[in-house]
């Protein structure tokens, strides 16, 4: 299907832009568990996408819907990108057939050189997300 995935070379940061009250508030909320910033912020956003089924609160549908085109876009472009448990969704979704669509090619694109190679299907990574989330972040 894919070749081996390359190794990371560089860190990669991420930037929250956070009110001074919002910052105290996340790092009081992550010392109260015991968890590092990271691992805390982590868990928001597994609590988020992982509700209940029911839940018809449209920030988290908004919020699950941002973090599956985000992972996304950075697994098909960047996945080397990717740290920790975030590297260990994309291995799932990447050895998982059902998660990629192989294109149809007539002959006039194969001459012209059109790509064979698997595409990610949005929609499948969309439907089983929160099954992906939660056998990868709460093991």
């Amino acid at each position: 299907m894919l070749g081996p995935l390359p190794q990371p070379t560089q860190a990669v940061r991420t930037m929250l832009h956070l009110s001074p009250a919002v910052s105290v508030a996340a790092l009081v909320a992550a010392q109260r568990r015991g968890l590092r910033l990271r691992e805390w912020l982590d868990q928001v956003v597994v609590d988020a996408v992982t509700g209940p089924a029911g839940d018809d609160d449209s920030a988290k549908r908004m919020l699950k819907e941002a973090t599956v085109a985000l992972f996304a876009r950075v697994a098909v472009s960047s996945p080397e990108l990717l740290e920790g448990r975030w590297r260990l969704l994309w291995e799932r979704v990447r050895l998982d057939e059902s998660f990629w669509r192989y294109p149809t090619l007539t002959l006039d694109d194969i001459e012209s050189g059109a790509s064979a190679a698997p595409v990610l299907d949005e929609g499948q990574l969309r439907r089983r997300w929160a099954e992906l989330v939660a056998a990868t972040y709460l093991l």
